[in-house]
């Protein structure tokens, strides 16, 4: 008579298991992939809404800490602003008038990759008293493949907020 804890099971995945789990898992991704996508897409937006508005907050701040007029330029090469340039995605500067002809540079900042941000101007600059020279000024930022859009908006007394659109 032979002794039955000395029977041994099969334990194990069949490859019929395998092949539905593989199948599940990839449907689960299949579904799951274009929203991470777009997620990404819109974590890139609201870091890059953030950071100009960090540089924008800078200026203004170093205006009234200064008493000078202090800007926000776009920059391509990142050593001086550009002249015609109106895209502040490829990067900017912020700097400070100084009494001699040459500009204080506070802060340097690259580009962004796939986004655009535009349509306030070139520049911006925030008076020696935290106001804008001018009525106001309204960036779109978004990303350059879809429609995901957050704006800027810098109001005549120097004031920045960003919002959905």
């Amino acid at each position: 008579m032979k002794n039955r804890s000395y029977i041994r099971k099969n334990s194990g995945f069949t490859l019929i298991e395998m092949i539905v789990t593989v199948t599940i898992v990839a449907i689960f991704a299949s579904i799951a992939l274009p929203s991470f996508s777009q997620l990404i897409k819109s974590n890139r937006v609201s870091t890059s809404t953030n950071e100009f508005v960090s540089a924008l907050v800078l200026a203004r701040s170093e205006a009234l800490k200064r008493s000078r007029n202090v800007r926000v330029c776009t920059s391509s090469n990142l050593t001086s602003c550009s002249g015609s340039e109106t895209d502040f995605s490829k990067g900017w500067i912020v700097e400070a008038d100084t009494d001699t002809a040459a500009k204080n540079v506070i802060k340097v900042h690259d580009g962004f990759e796939n986004i655009y941000i535009g349509g306030g101007g070139k520049e911006i600059t925030f008076q020696f008293s935290g106001r804008l020279g001018v009525a106001g000024a309204t960036f779109d930022v978004g990303h350059a493949s879809d429609d995901l859009v957050k704006k800027v908006v810098v109001n005549r007394f120097g004031r920045i907020r960003s919002e959905d659109q």
